[in-house]
């Protein structure tokens, strides 16, 4: 697989049009399905009825337009965790009658009187897309998405930047796993079920893969989802980083027993791995996968990525990829580790 080819695609897609973009790319490997919420779902049969489930949210951090004002200026509210520090001048995509480009405007510092505090707050900002009020109206109404316009770059190592690498660059993982399964020409030890899920990322209680755990009733669950790698000034040691491989989750919501396989069939494969242990939920799928029914045993592997929720995160291809064999290692086992 062409990892920066296939981001590319994830990443510059619409809120609306990501679905279809994923389906065009799954399709070949999986029985496609989707549900009344929007999630996808790929199948692929395996000696056993039993269920594995593979979750990566393929939503994205966004903002909704909430009005324009009497400038012409854009006005919109946070869908998710943006991190409003890095919105002033940043170019945005307004997905309106048609696809409206435009830059975040803020009081300049010259003119800001020591008020640095309000900057930080999105209502005091103002999309500019060069436009009165009443042109803009025509193609801009309160509810259309808005997200960052910031293309797929590429940097030294394997290492690219880019927006809504969290988590379209787990999604991309979980493609490659069905491609490795393909190329295998092996028949899997139990049913796999991908289920790419919405609204992870926007606050309302991992709506998407609660109701996909529950329409599926895996035996196990894996989610894929971004960590954090280390970063300049963290006031504490961050276990991943990028090139040290993928994530793998230990916390009291996660299945101890399904950990240490995944770290068995690391170091079985040689692939490099870091564990990311923490002593509260993950804030991740995997909280409510996991207590879905009579529970679900869930394990959480994460790929490493830096300046989460900016508009310039950044992964490693290496990373990627040895997080996706990780996972069809594990797949091959086959091992029955319900708890």
């Amino acid at each position: 697989m062409n990892w920066n080819e296939t981001l590319t695609k994830l990443t510059a897609s619409s809120p609306c049009d990501i679905v279809d973009v994923a389906e065009s790319l799954f399709r070949k490997y999986v029985t496609v399905s989707h549900s009344p919420l929007g999630n996808f779902y790929g199948e692929i049969p395996g000696a056993s009825d039993n269920v594995i489930l593979l979750d990566a949210h393929i939503d994205e951090i966004a903002m909704l337009v909430v009005g324009i004002d009497a400038d012409g200026f854009v006005l919109v509210d946070k869908c998710g965790g943006v991190d409003v520090r890095t919105l002033a001048g940043c170019e945005v995509t307004i997905w309106g009658k048609k696809p409206i480009f435009g830059v975040f405007s803020i009081v300049p510092p010259h003119l800001k009187k020591g008020k640095d505090d309000e900057s930080l707050d999105v209502r005091h900002m103002g999309i500019d897309i060069g436009l009165s009020q009443e042109q803009a109206k025509e193609f801009v109404k309160p509810g259309d998405w808005v997200t960052l316009q910031v293309p797929l770059t590429a940097l030294a190592e394997n290492c690219v930047s880019c927006k809504g690498l969290d988590n379209r660059a787990g999604v991309a993982v979980l493609l490659r796993v069905c491609e490795l399964i393909k190329q295998s020409k092996r028949v899997l030890p139990q049913k796999v079920v991908i289920q790419l899920t919405q609204m992870e990322e926007a606050g309302t209680g991992f709506v998407g893969g609660v109701t996909g755990a529950q329409a599926w009733q895996p035996t196990q669950a894996i989610v894929v989802d971004a960590g954090f790698a280390a970063y300049p000034g963290c006031s504490y040691s961050t276990p991943g980083g990028l090139l040290k491989g993928p994530m793998i989750g230990i916390a009291p919501i996660l299945s101890r027993a399904m950990s240490d396989q995944l770290q068995r069939v690391a170091l079985e494969q040689q692939i490099p791995f870091t564990l990311d242990v923490t002593g509260k939920n993950t804030g991740t799928n995997a909280d409510r996968i996991a207590s879905v029914g009579a529970g679900v045993p869930t394990a959480l592997v994460s790929y490493p990525l830096q300046n989460m929720h900016m508009p310039v995160e950044i992964v490693c291809t290496t990373d990627l990829e040895h997080t996706a064999r990780l996972i069809y290692a594990y797949l091959m086992k086959g091992d029955d580790l319900r708890e």
